[in-house]
């Protein structure tokens, strides 16, 4: 027999037993380890001896078996080493993880890693704007467009847990969606938003039943991109933890001419005898221009109103990009009972229409008390 042999094995830095989604789907009820096999490993001989000796070590919650222990490698040349063992459940992660054994030839060491498939998968989100579906995200750094400030935003979330439904321990009881961002061009304040979830083995969510998340873009954000972190953090029943990450890139614009009613009031909303009030309306420019010659104007004409008021606008992300305007009237004696809406409309270039809302006075009769 040959004596000691230059055996290297390839790779030499770490070789790795991989675990991917068909191994998992095996298991079956209350099964606590998982069987593998066939895990093949290249021996390469750069001398002239052939012959070497094999043998594993494996750290406490796997077995490693080689399918021998002793293998002739021709001259120069490679031969296969096929691996088996069991690999214990409870409390492993998905993912890579090192050092769970040794694979010895001819008493040299080689580390053995592990490489554990998830079983928690995140297919796509799904992005509702302002109630409307938009987009499909199908993998991380995807873009959402055309957002703009004070659209509200929804992230579903569209998971498949890919245990087999005969597996008792493929449940997920606690699982978290978050959404974070946290950039001052964005908005003063951070968007950090979190759902919890369930899932069971063998199940995924549909649109209208998978965990969301909502925000609204703010009304001072910058038009520029921004990088949303998405995470997804869960737990099955035999205590293994899940974590996926993703980045949702955000893209916010804003039109060239883009005035609105932020809020249109009226006090006092009702009046009997006293019959003066004030209407209070704040207009704001969303727009990239600025606007120099906005207006508001205050119109019912059974109450004879209809005022009108030209002020100038910075551009949106400004901070002197919003305006109100206060008018005092009066209802005459003769008015009718009843309800009367008060439009309100937002202007640029003097007479634009932007925007309009309306806001409404109910006027009663005027009962005195007896003398």
């Amino acid at each position: 027999m040959a004596g000691l042999a230059l055996a290297q094995v390839t790779p030499t830095d770490g070789l790795t037993i991989k675990i991917d989604v068909d191994d998992l789907q095996t298991l079956n009820n209350k099964d606590k380890t998982l069987s593998f096999s066939g895990q093949t490993i290249t021996l390469t001989n750069n001398a002239a001896l052939e012959t070497v000796s094999i043998s594993t070590t494996a750290t406490t919650g796997y077995t490693i078996t080689p399918s021998v222990t002793s293998l002739s490698v021709p001259a120069s040349s490679t031969a296969t080493l096929t691996l088996s063992g069991e690999i214990t459940l409870k409390n492993l992660d998905p993912g890579n993880h090192s050092n769970i054994g040794t694979l010895i030839i001819n008493g040299q060491s080689y580390n053995l890693n592990l490489e554990m498939a998830p079983m928690l998968q995140l297919n796509k989100l799904r992005i509702y704007v302002n109630g409307n579906a938009e987009d499909s995200i199908k993998e991380t750094d995807d873009k959402v467009s055309n957002l703009h400030p004070g659209d509200e935003v929804e992230i579903r979330f569209l998971l498949e847990n890919l245990f087999d439904s005969d597996y008792d321990n493929g449940n997920i009881e606690e699982g978290t969606v978050r959404a974070q961002l946290d950039d001052s061009d964005f908005g003063d304040d951070e968007v950090d938003e979190e759902a919890d979830f369930t899932l069971d083995a063998n199940d995924e969510f549909s649109e209208s039943d998978a965990p969301s998340v909502k925000f609204t873009v703010p009304l001072e954000a910058d038009e520029d991109e921004f990088t949303m972190e998405i995470t997804v953090e869960a737990n099955d029943d035999n205590n293994a933890d899940y974590q996926i990450e993703w980045n949702l890139v955000l893209e916010v614009e804003r039109e060239k001419d883009d005035v609105r009613i932020e809020s249109a009031t009226i006090i006092p909303s009702e009046m009997s005898c006293v019959r003066t009030a004030k209407m209070t309306a704040t207009v704001t420019n969303f727009g990239s221009d600025a606007q120099k010659y906005s207006a508001v104007s205050f119109s019912n004409t059974e109450l004879g109103i209809d005022k009108k008021f030209d002020f100038a606008l910075q551009s949106g992300s400004s901070e002197d990009n919003s305006f109100t305007s206060e008018y005092s009237f009066t209802v005459g004696d003769k008015v009718a009972s009843g309800t009367y809406p008060i439009m309100v409309r937002a202007y640029y270039e003097y007479n634009i229409l932007d925007d309009q809302t309306s806001a409404s006075l109910v006027v009663k009769d005027c009962v005195k008390p007896a003398a």
